[in-house]
Parts: C-alpha cells; structure tokens; sequence
C-alpha cells in the first residue's frame, strides 16, 4: 500500500467545505484561489522562441521531473509557458501558480487537484474521505491522486511555477510522494529560484531529470536580438546588441528594461546603447532588483551580498576578510545554490562573481547608503589581496579606498626575486592611478626605472628616470 505525509489535514479538491461530518475529519478550506493561479502570465517575453532550450526539453521529454532553476527575471516562467503550448499539441497540461499558501500541505493538494481538474475534467472523486482514512486524510488525497492519474492512458503534465516559495517539508515531502508513486503517466515542470526542496540527486540517478540551468537561460546574442528587435519592436544594428547582452550578461530581465528604456527615450530624443549602458536603464534595474531581491532576502544574506560588491570575484577566503563572517564559504555556496546572481567561476570552481548588472546596483546602493562601510570594504579586500601577493587588485583597492599610502606599500611589498614583468604591471598600475603630487614617491619610480631596466626596456627607464628628477626638483 503506498502512503503518504503522515498527521496532515486534507481540503476539499475545489476549496469548498463539506458536512459537518468532514470538516471533523480534519478538512482545511484553503482561501479563495483567483483562476489566474492556473494560467500563465502573459508576457512579450513569451513570444521569445528559444529554440536551443525547447530542443533540450524536447530531448528529455518522458522524464518524470523538469527543473527550470535560474535567478529572478531570467525567464524560467516564459519557457516554461513556452513548452507548455508545444505540449498541449499532444497532452494535457495543468498550469499552477505556487503561493506561500501552498506552504500548508492541505492547500497545496487542494490547488494541485484543481489543476489537473481543469487540465483534465472528470477524475475519480476525492471529496468523501473513507472512514479508514480519517485520521490521515492526506494519505487518502495522495493515493485517490496518483492511482487517477496511473490509471489514465495518456500523461498528464503538471507545471509548478515559482516552487522556491515553498518552504514546508510537508509540502516537500508531498511532491516527492507523487514523483515516486506517479508512474510515467505523471510528468512534473517545476521552475524555481534555487533548488531547495527538490530531489535532483535521486531523480538524475534515476535518468528521470531535466535540468535548465541559470547559465542555460542566459540569451546568447542572436536570442537578444529577437529579444531586442522582434519583441519589443527597436531597430538596433548588431553592434549595439552586442553592447547590450556584454552589459547585462545575458539576464533577460535585463535586456528588457534596456529595450524599455530605450524605446522610452527614443521617442523623446535619440537614445543610443551606450547612453542606455551608461545610466538610462540604471533605476529601471535598480527598481527591479530591490523589489524582486533585495525585498525578500533576509537581512545576513542582504549583507553579505553587499559586501562582494567592490570586488570582482571572491572565494570564501576573500569573503570571510570582506564580511568577518566565519560561514562566508557556506554562505558563497547557499548564494550560487539559490540563484541570488552569484555565479561559480568554470575555469576555477574555487571563486565565485556577482552578475555584472547586479553588482552595480548594490554598489550603487552602497555608496549611496554607506559610503563609509564602501570605504572600509575596500581596505579589507586591499589588505588581503597584498598578504596574497595580488599586489595589482592590492593597489586598486587602496586607491579605491583614497588610501595612497596603503597602495605605495602594496606596490612596494614586490620581492627583488619577483619576475619582472609582474612587478612592472603592478607598479604601472599604481603610477598611471595617481598623480603627481599624491604618490608617485622617488622610492616606486626608482622601482620602475630598475624593473625596465631588468626588462632592458632602457627607453621606458629613461622616462622614469626624468620623472624621477622632476619629483626630486619638486620635492615630491
């Protein structure tokens, strides 16, 4: 006999009560559920083919569970609305929006049932819970569910949108229930941010997963161009499309507020990418991002995203002297897990960057809220990147924190035995950084005159040299 979660509360397949009689048994009325929830959202980003992904899909097109998992915005609703009409050309689809309501288990089996319902009218009756189920009428839900669906011929496809706000294990454990007792006429969609709560491992040792990544719902440049052009309807050359997918990264939601922006202003005055770039999507993102991020993420998380901000990439090292946070590996690798625009660098899985577009947006956030914590964090990441010999990134810090002192030294820190072209670059990078009259001290060009010399580049020796003398005259 299956079973299924254990102590929990069963409603009524369409939310309505019944006697007296079942609402002692333990029914839940979940809250009034707008049609809406069983339908996907209309969007100009539906009409985006994404051929590359739907062929993926495609391929994987019997296994049991599809996971589309990717930050806010990046289009994991749109494809999965995209797929579902090229699935009703051959089967049924049920479309659920999921909402903090479906955190109560009871509620959750309740909207799934009207899913399906809708999907497929006339399945087997779930109303009247037997009597040797009432002490656990979600058993009797779960089973009554999965022997319907086992028992029809044809599969039956259920699209879960937004499972990350799903928290409850009850919950949880009921979609693992039907992934496990479902048999192959159950086929599930899930999209999410982040993968919490879902068995990857199990079902990808199973061969029962699909899995479309982060990195996978990026628009490579020829999807920014129907994004930009067809969608939206502008006329931009190639040139300024690839401007506009270098600058947001690929993230759709991105390339959409660019396209607004400029469609915006265009019919004002003439607005070109670089304009765009430049600062004219700049609130439309920021607004954006605070709302649907920096909203719902808790306070530690908030901060300590902040914190990667000033620099490019970090490892938990890096993280731990930004944030003085002894969980700063753990809380690098819950980021990336979750889709919080942290991504995990290929060629070295040890670091980890911020998505371009919203690591601007936080340091602008920073330094418009704090410009103080801003100044600090540049002192940390400068005093860690010098104790690991990365005396360039050591220097830019410094100077990015106004302390020129801190970066002579940092420049200055180079062992004799350095091979020399690292410690030019290092040293030219701090010269070109700064004035005359703050740091170019006669000690770093008398550096940079050696190091050319070492590199027999006698010419560039030369003109340090002179300017050596001229700081000397000045008393620099």
């Amino acid at each position: 006999e299956t079973s299924g979660p254990a102590g929990l509360s069963a409603p009524t397949p369409t939310g309505r009560r019944h006697t007296d009689r079942g609402a002692a048994a333990g029914y839940v009325t979940p809250p009034p559920t707008a049609s809406t929830k069983y339908l996907p959202p209309v969007s100009n980003m539906a009409m985006l083919g994404r051929d590359r992904l739907i062929e993926k899909l495609s391929a994987g097109a019997g296994r049991k569970l599809t996971v589309i998992h990717g930050p806010v915005g990046s289009g994991k609703t749109a494809l999965a609305a995209r797929w579902r009409e090229l699935l009703l050309e051959e089967t049924r689809v049920a479309w659920m929006r999921v909402d903090e309501d479906d955190n109560t288990v009871a509620w959750f089996l309740a909207h799934v049932v009207e899913a399906i319902e809708r999907a497929r009218p006339g399945g087997g009756p779930y109303g009247i819970v037997p009597e040797e189920f009432r002490g656990d009428p979600e058993k009797y839900l779960l089973k009554t569910l999965v022997d319907d669906i086992v028992g029809c011929c044809d599969p039956t496809v259920v699209v879960l949108d937004d499972w990350h706000r799903v928290t409850s294990e009850r919950t949880r454990r009921a979609l693992d229930f039907l992934l496990d007792h479902g048999g192959s006429t159950l086929l599930l969609v899930v999209t999410c941010q982040g993968r919490a709560g879902l068995p990857l491992g199990r079902m990808r040792l199973r061969d029962e997963l699909v899995e479309i990544t982060g990195s996978d719902l990026q628009l490579d440049v020829d999807e920014a161009k129907e994004l930009l052009n067809s969608c939206n309807k502008l006329d931009l050359s190639d040139v300024a499309v690839s401007m506009l997918h270098a600058a947001a990264d690929g993230w759709l939601a991105g390339l959409q507020l660019s396209a607004q922006s400029m469609a915006e202003h265009q019919r004002r005055e003439r607005a070109g990418p670089a304009e765009v770039i430049g600062g004219l999507a700049g609130r439309r993102t920021d607004e954006y991002l605070e709302e649907n991020v920096l909203h719902d993420l808790e306070p530690k998380m908030a901060q300590f995203l902040t914190a990667l901000c000033v620099v490019d990439r970090a490892n938990g090292a890096l993280a731990g002297a930004l944030t003085r946070n002894a969980e700063a590996q753990a809380m690098l690798e819950q980021a990336c897990e979750r889709d919080l625009f942290v991504l995990r660098d290929d060629a070295d899985p040890e670091w980890y960057r911020l998505h371009p577009m919203f690591a601007e947006f936080l340091r602008r956030r920073l330094q418009r809220e704090n410009p103080r914590l801003e100044r600090k964090l540049h002192l940390h990441a400068s005093e860690w990147f010098a104790q690991h010999r990365m005396m360039d990134e050591a220097v830019e810090h410094a100077m990015a924190a106004a302390d020129p002192a801190r970066a002579e030294v940092a420049a200055a820190a180079f062992d004799d035995d350095t091979d020399s072209n690292t410690r030019l670059a290092a040293l030219l990078s701090l010269v070109s950084r700064l004035p005359d009259t703050m740091v170019p001290r006669s000690k770093i060009m008398m550096a940079v005159a050696k190091t050319n010399l070492a590199l027999r580049q006698s010419e560039t020796a030369r003109t340090a040299t002179k300017r050596l003398e001229r700081l000397w005259k000045r008393g620099v």
